[in-house]
C-alpha cells in the first residue's frame, strides 16, 4: 500500500502504508530501504531538509484493511505525527492523538507559519472564526453578546 511518493535530495521517498515503512530508493541501488518502521498505518509524508515528518493512523475499517502487516507487529496503532532523522532513521519527535483522531490524510510543511488553527467548517461555531497570522477572533450571536 504505497503512499505520496517523493522526490527528495536526489532520492525517491515513499510509506508502505500497511507496513507501517518509510521506504527510501536510491538511484543506482535498484531496491528499496527501509528507513523506520512505525507503530501505525502511514499516510502523508513531508520531507524537510534532513528530516521526514509522517502522519500515523490507527485503522477504522478493518474489515478492508484487517491483517495488515503492521497490525501484526504492533499490539497498539497510533494516530499522530512522527518526525524522523532520515540519514539515521532514528524517531527524534511524536505528536499523539490520545482522542478525538485516528487518522490523518496528508502532512504539510508551511515555513514561517507560528499560529496555526484548526477549523470544522460543518460546524456553526467554527465557521464564525476569523483568522490571520497574528490573532483569531472567534464571533458570537448578537444574541449572545452583553
Amino acid at each position: 500500500m504505497p503512499h505520496p511518493p517523493r522526490w527528495h535530495q536526489g532520492r525517491a521517498w515513499l510509506l508502505n502504508s500497511g507496513a507501517g515503512e518509510l521506504l527510501c530508493f536510491g538511484p543506482k541501488a535498484g531496491s528499496a530501504a527501509v528507513v523506520c518502521t512505525l507503530p501505525a498505518y502511514l499516510r502523508g509524508l513531508c520531507l524537510i531538509d534532513r528530516y521526514a515528518v509522517v502522519g500515523m493512523c490507527q485503522i477504522r475499517e478493518k474489515h478492508i484493511f484487517g491483517g495488515l502487516p503492521v497490525q501484526q507487529k504492533f499490539e497498539k496503532l497510533l494516530a499522530g505525527l512522527a518526525v524522523i532523522d532520515l540519514p539515521t532513521g532514528n524517531t527524534v519527535g511524536m505528536f499523539e492523538f490520545t482522542a478525538g483522531c485516528t487518522e490523518i490524510y496528508d502532512v504539510q510543511y508551511l515555513p514561517g507559519v507560528r499560529n496555526i488553527n484548526i477549523l470544522n467548517a460543518a460546524d456553526d461555531v467554527t465557521r464564525q472564526a476569523f483568522t490571520a497570522p497574528e490573532f483569531s477572533y472567534w464571533l458570537r450571536p448578537e444574541n449572545e453578546i452583553t
